[in-house]
């Protein structure tokens, strides 16, 4: 399943909400969900804009923090900033751990890429995240949470892989059918 959502702010820059084109305009969600997407998107769709884009900031906006997965102090200054657009990608296999990949858009290069990488660490390990990855004009930083271990980060240039179980059905001489998972 993958959906594309553009991320807007409000008009004092001071909060951010998904939203679709019509006619060339954006147009709201309303929500920090997306009905239609699997529930493995819509988690992580409310997660990243309530815990991420939205969490608390200070007066002036430009620091966000949230307690990370390892008990600490996740700041988000780097995410947020200039990011346009989200797309949100997950298995068909509907469960709460199913894989799944944020990528982001952004409309300047990145300020700080290895301050981006390390809240994307954090970020990965909060929205329980195969990998997250960040898209400026031209360069793509991407940051993996392996199934079994820690968060690593990836080539430059390498796209993540949902995996995703695959039933096949073979039909026997027989005329017997036999459904065999293929992983």
């Amino acid at each position: 399943c993958r959906c594309n959502f553009q991320i807007v702010r409000d008009e004092t820059m001071s909060k951010f909400f998904y939203a679709m084109r019509e006619n060339g305009k954006p147009l709201l969600l309303g929500t920090d969900q997306f009905p239609i997407a699997n529930l493995r998107i819509q988690d992580a769709m409310k997660t990243f804009v309530n815990m991420v884009l939205n969490s608390t900031s200070d007066k002036k906006n430009r620091y966000r923090h949230h307690q990370s997965a390892n008990g600490e102090n996740a700041s988000f200054v780097e995410i947020p900033k200039h990011v346009t657009s989200c797309t949100f990608s997950s298995a068909w296999k509907d469960t709460p751990h199913a894989d799944c990949i944020l990528t982001l858009h952004y409309d300047h290069p990145f300020d700080e890429p290895l301050s981006w990488k390390q809240e994307a660490r954090n970020v990965c390990q909060m929205l329980r995240l195969r990998q997250l990855n960040g898209r400026s004009k031209g360069v793509l930083l991407s940051v993996r949470l392996p199934g079994s271990g820690g968060v690593t980060e990836t080539s430059e240039m390498q796209e993540g892989t949902i995996r995703d179980a695959v039933f096949l059905i073979s039909r026997k001489p027989d005329h017997r059918e036999e459904i065999v998972e293929w992983k």
